[in-house]
């Protein structure tokens, strides 16, 4: 992989230093945490480039500028939201939204996330890294 090193994943911080990914994850069920695991144990080794379809999707119209992270549960589909930053080879995970007929939900899943990105890529305390 040439000098490549794995990606840190991050969570947005939200009013009161909330944690959004642990929030979520300690709502989960014990199958949508492994899959979740799974999910960015794979991103992490992967090289920017190599983060592609079926694993992200790269958003785009009203959610242009977001990175899907894709996985499945019981048939539910599971839509992490977020963005690479702040910096180099971190992803922050801004939003958890699910997809529903090719629609993301809630519908303001990507306004949200998009504020968060704004804020995180402003000022990195916004932030935290986020070992799962």
């Amino acid at each position: 992989m040439g000098g490549f090193t794995a990606w840190t994943f991050r969570s947005f911080i939200s009013g009161g230093d909330r944690c959004v990914v642990q929030a979520w994850y300690d709502d989960q069920e014990p199958e949508v945490k492994a899959e979740f695991d799974t999910a960015l144990e794979r991103l992490r080794v992967l090289p920017p480039e190599r983060w592609d379809w079926p694993y992200v999707g790269k958003l785009r119209k009203e959610c242009s500028g977001l990175i899907e992270i894709r996985f499945k549960v019981n048939n539910v589909q599971h839509r992490p939201l977020g963005c690479t930053g702040p910096l180099r080879l971190e992803f922050t995970i801004l939003f958890f939204a699910t997809e529903r007929g090719n629609k993301i939900h809630p519908r303001s899943a990507c306004a949200t996330a998009l504020r968060r990105k704004t804020l995180v890529l402003g000022h990195r305390e916004y932030s935290r890294e986020w070992n799962f």
